[in-house]
């Protein structure tokens, strides 16, 4: 089971880090940004949200 996780976070570490996929998932963040502040949520708030999501690569680590 642990080499299957490895290379599955092998393999998703080499899709994140592919440019055009990092500009798609940008275009993702900011528009899931833009709608939190849309729903009434605080520019702060919004962004604190946006952070507690992380980065789909580290599995909800939260850093």
């Amino acid at each position: 089971m642990p080499l299957m996780i490895q290379g599955m976070l092998t393999a998703m570490h080499q899709y994140y880090s592919n440019p055009a996929v990092a500009k798609i998932e940008a275009v993702h963040v900011r528009n899931f940004y833009e709608a939190l502040l849309e729903k009434g949520f605080t520019a702060e708030e919004a962004l604190q949200i946006v952070v507690g999501y992380g980065n789909p690569v580290s599995l909800g680590s939260n850093k």
